[in-house]
C-alpha cells in the first residue's frame, strides 16, 4: 500500500488528533445507476428480443470504470486534523492536497443531504483568512469531525491568546499541559 499523505507531511512536533474516513456510501449512487440500467436493458431486450450483448458489454464496462474510479477516490482521500492544521489529500496518478492552518480558521460547514443526514456522510468546507479552505466530500461522520477540529481550533486559540508565562515548557500547544486533554 501507499504511504498517507498525512503522515508523511508531519512536521517534528506534529501529531494527528483525528482523522476522518470517506463514507463506503459513495458506492450506493454508482449502484443504484447501474442496477436500473441493467434493469432497463433487460426489460427492454425481453420486449424486442435478445438482439446481441453489444449494449450489455458496453454497460458493463462503463459500470466497472465507475466503481474502480469510485474506489480510487474512496481508498486515496485522507482528512485529518493535527495539533496544528487541517490536513486533506486526495488522488492517485496526480495529488490534490490542501491545509489550513488552525489559528486561521474562521468557520467551518457541514452540507447534508436527506441521504447524507439518514446515512451518516456529509461535505466539510473549513474556511480559513485570507480565502484559504479546504474541502472535503463524502465524510463519515461530518459532525463529530467538525467538533474535534473546532475544539483543536479553540484550544490553538487559547495557547496564542495566553501569556508567555501560562505556555507550556515546549512553547507550543503540542507541549504539555491543559491542551494535552484534547485529543
Amino acid at each position: 500500500l501507499m504511504a498517507s499523505y498525512i503522515d508523511a507531511s508531519l512536521v517534528p512536533g506534529e501529531r494527528v488528533i483525528k482523522r476522518a474516513r470517506i463514507s463506503g456510501k459513495i458506492y450506493v449512487t454508482p449502484a443504484a445507476v447501474t442496477l436500473l440500467g441493467f434493469g432497463f436493458f433487460i426489460f427492454v431486450n425481453i420486449q424486442r428480443g435478445w438482439m446481441g450483448g453489444y449494449e450489455f458489454i458496453i454497460g458493463i464496462i462503463t459500470s466497472a470504470a465507475w466503481f474502480i474510479t469510485v474506489w480510487i477516490r474512496f481508498r486515496t482521500t485522507e482528512l485529518a486534523v493535527t495539533n496544528r492544521r487541517i490536513l486533506h489529500s486526495s488522488g492517485l496518478a496526480s495529488r490534490s492536497s490542501s491545509e489550513l492552518d488552525l489559528t486561521a480558521l474562521e468557520s467551518v460547514s457541514v452540507e447534508q443531504g436527506i441521504f447524507g443526514k439518514w446515512l451518516n456522510y456529509g461535505s466539510l468546507t473549513f474556511m480559513g483568512t485570507g480565502g484559504g479552505y479546504v474541502n472535503a466530500d463524502y465524510v463519515e461522520s461530518p459532525l463529530e469531525f467538525r467538533k474535534a477540529v473546532m475544539e483543536r481550533a479553540d484550544a490553538v486559540r487559547d495557547w496564542a491568546q495566553a501569556p508567555r508565562s501560562g505556555r507550556s515548557s515546549h512553547g507550543s500547544p503540542s507541549g504539555a499541559g491543559h491542551l494535552e486533554k484534547i485529543r
